[in-house]
């Protein structure tokens, strides 16, 4: 395949010829006139598609290193705008959604890629990460969810349409443990599709067990008021007791958590642009780009990251 002709082409499909089903790729290619270069792959929450990074992606705050990033948006098997009813009766799990990411970078003939996600999308990130080491230079998680379903046992996981926020700020969906699946999506989803992969998302295993073959960078970030802020802080300090006892591993694990901010996706993306650029250049890309007209400075975003300076310095 002349991955140069697709990455021109704005979407394509890319089959799974394991799960038999397919995933929708968008591809948002500004880097023509650029030396130094570098691929990005999304993944999205339960309930959204591969529209969710399209506010950061697009965000004026994001002009000095769009140029420099070929992004490949993926919406996962039936969860894309007008997506016909999977003929499944269960939904992949997402270890195998994250093993089958695979496929797109050998479609696209790629040999290694920064793996980006948000909520459940973060999930299926990072077991694309833990199963393909060696084709992942990076990993950027929003909102992990590092705890088995009982988790959420005691209350509904709640989780807010994206496209919704743009009419009504009380419009939320709202997936219960008993599976029943009472929600608004994104626009145009396919609510059968939705459900089947709510289901998958509630018979998950917990994703603790396997971070100790989490081997490559990964900068997580939260807003403070999210949901999922324990949730995530609970992940990163798996990481940071798994590398304190085994120093050998050299991975780094930079923390971001965002006080006043609910939905950092969305509320913050000068937050995630600056520490997302300084994040690639720690992993040896994109050395000589800067953003243009930074709302903060290295200084201000560094300090941000106490924790990530620390942990740094004690390798």
């Amino acid at each position: 395949m002349d991955s140069n002709k697709i990455f021109n082409e704005g979407s394509f499909i890319s089959k799974s010829v394991r799960l038999n089903l397919n995933f929708l790729v968008h591809v948002l290619n500004e880097t023509k006139s650029s030396s130094q270069k570098c691929f990005v792959m999304t993944i999205h929450d339960l309930g959204s598609n591969h529209t969710q990074f399209e506010k950061l992606i697009n965000s004026s705050v994001m002009d000095g290193i769009r140029k420099h990033i070929v992004w490949l948006s993926v919406s996962l098997p039936g969860q894309e705008p007008e997506a016909e009813t999977l003929k499944i009766k269960k939904y992949p799990s997402l270890v195998e959604l994250g093993e089958e990411l695979l496929c797109i970078l050998d479609d696209l003939k790629i040999q290694r890629i920064i793996c980006m996600g948000v909520g459940v999308g973060a999930n299926i990130s990072a077991y694309f990460a833990i199963k393909n080491p060696n084709r992942c230079l990076g990993l950027v998680i929003l909102e992990p969810i590092c705890s088995s379903a009982g988790f959420f046992d005691s209350f509904r996981y709640k989780l807010t349409s994206r496209k919704s926020r743009k009419y009504s700020n009380d419009k939320e969906l709202f997936i219960q443990m008993d599976q029943s699946v009472e929600c608004l999506f994104c626009e145009n989803q396919n609510a059968r599709n939705v459900q089947l992969f709510a289901e998958s998302f509630f018979n998950r295993s917990s994703l603790n067990s396997q971070l100790a073959d989490l081997r490559v960078d990964t900068l997580i970030m939260v807003g403070k008021l999210s949901p999922l802020y324990t949730e995530t802080k609970k992940f990163y300090k798996i990481l940071q007791e798994i590398n304190r006892k085994s120093l050998q591993r050299l991975v780094n694990t930079p923390f971001l958590e965002i006080d006043n901010c609910q939905d950092i996706l969305n509320e913050c993306p000068h937050r995630i642009s600056v520490n997302l650029l300084y994040f690639l250049q720690g992993i040896g890309l994109l050395s000589t780009v800067s953003l243009h007209k930074s709302p903060l400075s290295p200084l201000k975003s560094l300090n941000s990251l106490s924790t990530t300076i620390n942990h740094f310095n004690s390798i």
